[in-house]
């Protein structure tokens, strides 16, 4: 990110930015901008921050991830945040690289430190497996996958530090406003579901999964129409937990030729609740479009039916059970552009459906799109017309 401040007259007022959506993207650029001194205000229609970073929880624990599992980071830029938010605590390797406590405990006479142990080696209990008609395999995989901690949403809560975050806000309407001296003379208003006025802004981020993106940019067709092509697959997420541990040998698990996908022991995750086992599991988008209107509770019997058949484990009644409908999970086939910017309107729509999806691409497509703003913004003069309130 360049270090920069954007140029305004002396006697300018300080832009005002509206973000849309408290998920990575949006709570990222809002960071960015914020930093670089911009009047920055987030909203977002959840009770809480994270999007599908959010986490679940049960009697007043967080108990499950049950969007986003985990993250990777292949891109520099993304590797170096990773980095600094290991350092302060706010993400942790999952699995865990450490090892075995048992194998600590034991003496090796060939070696005089056990501290000098062979760092390669590794809790044999901490392994990535594949599921598949009730038999198991092992996963050859150098990924290094990273866990929000003690939760997924940390990393938002720890972008959204000293932000001015509104949740609960759902906004229904967008219009451009003619007035001021901002680029075009125009500013952008947002209205909320209950037709109040949130405030004028001289730019807006719209980090809305594509679908949602789009009807709130219908009056500005330019970003609209590009925008609502894109197409994003649903997916079932189902929470149980166990009194007993499902398997003591993974923690999760790619699963083949299966209505379901992906299991994660959530409980296995660092600094979880792991008094009782937390299961999270996938269902594949196929399915779970043609069972989209299922009830719920029928729809996390039968995927966890076939978990257990899966997976080839012994069947355990749950404590706890229910399911969670994502409605856009992934795109199908996501856009090379990592934001989509109108410079006449001086709006941004950016997220993990743009240039990669995944918690690591939300994040690059947020960059990219506060960097666009921070260009765009560049000897431009506001006046203070556009104050939001």
């Amino acid at each position: 990110m360049p270090n920069k401040k954007v140029a305004t007259s002396r006697d300018a007022s300080v832009p005002a930015v509206a973000v849309i959506g408290a998920g990575i993207s949006g709570l990222f650029a809002a960071r960015t901008l914020a930093d670089r001194g911009l009047n920055v205000k987030v909203f977002d229609k959840g009770r809480g921050l994270g999007g599908r970073m959010s986490t679940r929880r049960v009697d007043g624990k967080s108990c499950f991830d049950h969007g986003a599992q985990y993250f990777t980071a292949r891109d520099p830029r993304f590797q170096s945040y990773v980095q600094s938010w290991m350092e302060q605590g706010v993400v942790a390797k999952w699995p865990d690289p450490q090892l075995d406590p048992a194998q600590k405990d034991q003496k090796d006479p060939a070696q005089k430190d056990p501290a000098q142990k062979d760092p390669a080696q590794k809790d044999p209990a901490q392994k990535i497996v594949v599921f598949k008609n009730g038999e198991r395999t092992e996963q050859e995989d150098s990924n290094e996958r990273f866990v929000g901690t003690p939760a997924m949403n940390s990393v938002c809560h720890h972008l959204a530090a000293g932000l001015d975050v509104r949740t609960a806000t759902r906004i229904e309407t967008v219009e451009p406003i003619h007035h001021g001296k901002n680029v075009a003379g125009r500013s952008i208003r947002l209205t909320d579901n209950e037709g109040n006025h949130v405030g004028d802004f001289d730019c807006l981020i719209v980090t809305a999964p594509a679908a949602q993106t789009a009807e709130l940019l219908v009056n500005f067709p330019v970003l609209a129409a590009p925008i609502s092509k894109v197409q994003m697959q649903p997916c079932w997420a189902v929470m149980a937990s166990f009194e007993k541990p499902v398997g003591d040998d993974w923690v999760g698990a790619f699963i083949h030729d299966s209505i379901v996908t992906w299991a994660a022991r959530n409980s296995t995750k660092p600094q979880r609740p792991n008094e009782r086992e937390h299961l999270l599991i996938h269902a594949g988008h196929d399915w779970t479009a043609e069972n989209w209107e299922r009830d719920p509770v029928v729809v996390a019997e039968e995927v966890l039916r076939e978990f257990w058949k899966s997976a080839g484990l012994d069947v355990q009644t749950p404590v706890h059970l229910q399911a969670h409908r994502w409605k856009y999970a992934i795109p199908i086939d996501p856009p090379a552009e990592r934001y989509f910017f109108d410079a006449e309107s001086m709006i941004v729509a950016c997220g993990d459906w743009a240039g990669g999806p995944r918690v690591e691409g939300a994040f690059l497509s947020g960059m990219a799109a506060a960097e666009r703003i921070l260009d765009a913004l560049q000897s431009v003069e506001f006046d203070d017309t556009t104050a939001p309130d």
